[in-house]
């Protein structure tokens, strides 16, 4: 596995949890206690719903925990931290670099 990949995962992660706090509690917690944790959370929004759409609300929450569940203890310990750095490609950097050296001479 190449350390851009491995990077690449924890960044994306991290977005992930940004944008979707479910993942952050859910990569703190065992797949269990995710799933009863956010169900308990669910149940009073599934209210007003037909019963399709509260069991889709159900699979998707188990679906969300099976992922989290699935990857990398980084990309997990990434989503709890919520990494909000910007990625900064090192053959653009190295390249801004050679043109600024070349300016000053």
């Amino acid at each position: 596995m190449s350390e851009d990949y491995v990077e690449e995962n924890i960044l994306l992660a991290g977005q992930i949890s940004n944008k979707l706090p479910i993942f952050k509690t859910i990569a703190m917690m065992d797949q269990e206690n995710a799933f009863a944790f956010h169900l308990i959370e669910l149940i009073p929004t599934l209210k007003d719903k037909a019963p399709i759409e509260k069991a889709q609300e159900i699979i998707k929450l188990s679906g969300q925990i099976n992922f989290m569940s699935n990857c990398s203890e980084l990309s997990k310990l990434a989503a709890i931290m919520g990494d909000t750095r910007r990625r900064f490609s090192s053959k653009n950097l190295k390249e801004a670099l050679r043109v600024a050296r070349l300016e000053q001479v």
